[in-house]
């Protein structure tokens, strides 16, 4: 079926479907930081590195969960309306705990690079710590603020360090003919599901298949099978990523299941260890693959206003 409600209110995700190849320039918090970082990620002597770190609301780039209470926030001054064309369930408030400002204040005046969902990089520099207490998060966060793009279209967005290309992997668009026989070739071999409706009242199937490749000829393809609802909601959706050798011949590397679209291939770190980057209107997520299976570096939600549809 050809409609996909999903991309009549968030075009991002369809055009992400079709990425450019252009690159322009202990408790509950413990736990949660523990699930969504990577050893390297975590802090170490007070060098605290960003990398990775994905971005909500524009400006708010994720530091770490806290464990507050709400009179642990209503101790601290709220400066929501400091910040423009948020959501009214998103809060600010100001950072007033003396031992966490001493462990992370030296990264107000740091310059990072924020990759954006289409490919565009920005340099920005942090202005000031705060805590965001946001309804859609798992919990209050610190918050690095950085300068403000509006107009932009900032989503999807991760912080990277200068000098470091994280879209080592251009995209090739396949023909429909390609897309089918491939589809095709994976209903035979079992690897895609066949949806029925005795599964689901309603569904609409979506498939997207991308190739990418970087300078040093690795080839990789995602392959994206999903149920959807109405507006676009994932019912049921499974991400495989392949390596493609110079026969043609595509092997399977890993496989998902997950509730967001595939957004990008990218190299978040410069490792050659491709990360997946999925979306959905109100959320991000991180996936690092590595023998034989993805693992999250980090996912944040945040709250979004009005209805999808």
């Amino acid at each position: 079926m050809k409609k996909i409600f999903f991309f009549l209110f968030l075009p991002v995700l369809f055009s992400l479907a079709f990425a450019p190849e252009s690159n322009e320039r202990l408790t509950k918090a413990d736990k949660l930081n523990a699930t969504n970082f990577t050893p390297k990620q975590k802090l170490k002597n007070h060098q605290i590195n960003l990398e990775g770190h994905l971005v909500a609301h524009d400006r708010f780039v994720f530091v770490k969960y806290l464990d507050l209470s709400k009179s642990d926030l209503d101790s601290n001054a709220e400066i929501t309306n400091e910040f423009s064309q948020q959501s009214y369930r998103f809060h600010a408030y100001n950072l007033n705990d003396a031992k966490i400002c001493a462990n992370y204040r030296s990264l107000v005046g740091q310059s990072f690079e924020l990759n954006n969902h289409d490919r565009k990089q920005f340099e920005v520099t942090i202005e000031k710590l705060v805590i965001v207490y946001d309804e859609e998060s798992e919990a209050p966060y610190l918050a690095a603020v950085i300068d403000d793009f509006g107009g932009q279209n900032i989503y999807f967005a991760w912080i990277g360090q200068h000098k470091k290309n994280p879209y080592v992997y251009s995209s090739s668009d396949l023909s429909e003919e390609s897309q089918m026989l491939i589809k095709n070739e994976l209903y035979e071999s079992g690897d895609l599901k066949v949806f029925q409706l005795d599964d689901y009242e309603w569904f609409d199937e979506y498939t997207t298949i991308k190739e990418f490749k970087n300078q040093t000829g690795k080839q990789y393809r995602v392959v994206q099978h999903s149920a959807l609802a109405e507006c676009g909601f994932i019912i049921e959706s499974e991400i495989r990523i392949y390596e493609v050798d110079k026969n043609g011949a595509a092997g399977l590397m890993s496989k998902t299941h997950t509730d967001k679209y595939f957004v990008d291939l990218i190299d978040v770190n410069g490792d050659e260890t491709p990360e997946l980057l999925l979306g959905d209107f109100s959320s991000a997520q991180l996936l690092e693959i590595s023998n034989k299976s993805m693992k999250k570096t980090q996912a944040l939600s945040w709250s979004f206003d009005g209805c999808p549809c």
